[in-house]
């Protein structure tokens, strides 16, 4: 590709793989609104959908235990659960069993975000695999339709060349924007053209490729966990499937109730508040850093009145190339707001934006390293097809436009959503049903990061509370997906399988904010 100049800070591209909210078209060209998640129920063929071993995509994980197993397969999906005929997709799935683990043992499958993520693309990462669940219960993997390793793939490379080199120059931002839509657009039509209809790609088919999952392992009941859009999805299942949901655990929660513009438009400023008023509560941060919201303004100021510029590589449909990236006042904040889903992070980012605003930018080439392979590993088909349907009823009539128009500094952070693009994704909206609160009666454990950027701690705690057998764990100072934030929350999750309705560890009463970096 040659040498780029690019206006991005890698770490933002970050923010699309964790279920930033997006909302949709209210109509389209791909047929009607898709029906409930009953209906495709009773519309389900006969014959049970078929679990078909094959060679897993990558070598053994590293660390693994010796007597735990894998073995990785497709199960074979209908792409329209209304008619068991239609062309069928495959769903690339995992199985990692103890070999003292009892057969009857109800499963934990784990639900990858997004959407448009994966579980499957690299081998799962032994430190985030429950190991000590799996000495009870298998544990099951899979891929989300359109995404990962699942066929038909909605990867969108032509989205992906057409960011970077929107970018590529300090254009406004209504021609970077039509830039990256034209890409979008260049994806949508390849992917009707190679027979993909777009439609059949929303939460309520993905609950139903969920049950053929449950019923290829001939599991009456499982326990299911997700993070991020994973809560979505695991909500919705089950709200269609309570009978067969032993428990349920949320991280993160981005619930079918949640989405729009306004909601979507107003995440970065609160997520800066948020970080502020918590550092503003240790005296040590606020006297070291001063007030986050007004040094990253600061910093924003300095770096559109001289961007920085750091060298990096970025792959686009197998191509490598190397890159030169520059990043002005928009990208910055756009980086800022997507470091926020990290815990590991969060301590340290007053002393970083404190020395953004006095002129150090040695973390520059870490952003670029860490997060430009975020931007281009998801799936954008998946992502803006689920996104602009599932939200397409809370957005309205005018709502596809709305963040097409000038979003101030937060330029960057808009090109990760799907709201801007659902206008020329045009696909239909789920049936209004799908939008109501979840407020299903099964054993529910609700994980809650205090500093969340993109499922605030409101929402997670909102869903905690309107549901009748839910438990609220809350990770002061955590971030986006705090399931695994320590040694306490990993136990709490253990505990639950284990035992639904005995009490949580006495440690999750004593979680604190940790202490932020004083420079």
């Amino acid at each position: 590709m040659g040498d780029r100049r690019v206006r991005l800070t890698a770490v933002a591209a970050g923010l699309a793989l964790v279920g930033v909210s997006c909302s949709g078209s209210s109509g389209g060209s791909d047929g009607a609104s898709k029906q409930t998640t009953s209906t495709k129920a009773q519309a389900a063929a006969a014959e049970a959908p078929e679990f078909v071993e094959g060679d897993c995509w990558w070598d053994r994980p590293e660390g693994l235990p010796a007597a735990i197993s894998v073995t990785c397969g497709t199960i074979e999906v209908p792409a329209d659960h209304d008619d068991p005929g239609s062309e069928p997709l495959h769903l690339a799935v995992a199985r990692f069993h103890h070999s003292a683990a009892d057969a009857d043992e109800p499963p934990l499958v784990f639900l990858h975000g997004g959407p448009g993520g994966d579980n499957l693309s690299l081998a799962p990462p032994v430190e985030a695999l429950p190991l000590d669940g799996l000495e009870q219960r298998d544990l099951i993997l899979y891929d989300q339709r359109g995404a990962g390793r699942s066929t038909p793939s909605l990867d969108c490379p032509e989205k992906e060349q057409a960011t970077l080199e929107a970018l590529t120059t300090a254009d406004p931002w209504d021609e970077e924007f039509l830039k990256v839509e034209a890409g979008a657009k260049a994806c949508r039509d390849r992917l009707t053209a190679e027979g993909v209809d777009l439609a059949d790609y929303t939460t309520p088919d993905s609950v139903e490729d969920l049950e053929s999952v449950r019923q290829a392992f001939g599991a009456e009941t499982w326990n299911v966990s997700g993070r991020s859009y994973g809560t979505r999805l695991g909500l919705a299942y089950a709200r269609a499937h309570p009978d067969r949901v032993r428990t349920l655990t949320l991280d993160s929660v981005y619930s079918p109730d949640v989405g729009g513009v306004e909601r979507s438009q107003g995440l970065p400023d609160q997520a800066i508040a948020t970080l502020t008023e918590a550092c503003g509560a240790q005296p040590g941060c606020l006297a070291a850093n001063g007030q986050v919201d007004e040094q990253l303004a600061r910093a924003v100021a300095a770096f559109d009145a001289d961007p920085a510029t750091a060298d990096g590589t970025a792959t686009v449909d197998g191509e490598e190339g190397d890159w030169t990236f520059l990043l002005d006042g928009g990208d910055l904040k756009g980086g800022m707001f997507a470091a926020q889903y990290r815990a590991q992070y969060l301590p340290l980012l007053p002393s970083i934006i404190a020395g953004l605003a006095a002129g150090d930018r040695s973390v520059v080439p870490a952003f670029i390293e860490s997060g430009v392979p975020n931007l281009l590993n998801m799936s954008e088909g998946a992502f803006f097809s689920f996104e602009c349907a599932d939200n397409g009823l809370l957005l309205g009539e005018d709502g596809p436009a709305a963040m097409r128009e000038d979003p101030g500094d937060d330029t960057l952070y808009a090109l990760g959503t799907a709201e801007p693009f659902c206008q020329v994704w045009d696909v239909p909206p789920v049936d209004a049903a799908f939008n109501e609160p979840v407020t299903v009666d099964v054993p529910t454990l609700v994980f809650a990061g205090t500093l969340d950027p993109i499922t605030p701690y409101a929402e997670s705690k909102a869903q905690a509370e309107r549901m009748p057998d839910a438990r609220l764990v809350t990770v002061p100072g955590g971030g986006h997906g705090d399931q695994n934030f320590d040694d306490c929350t990993r136990s709490a999750a253990t505990a639950f399988w284990a035992d639904p309705a005995a009490d949580l560890p006495a440690c999750v009463d004593d979680l604190v904010i940790p202490p932020f970096s004083a420079g």
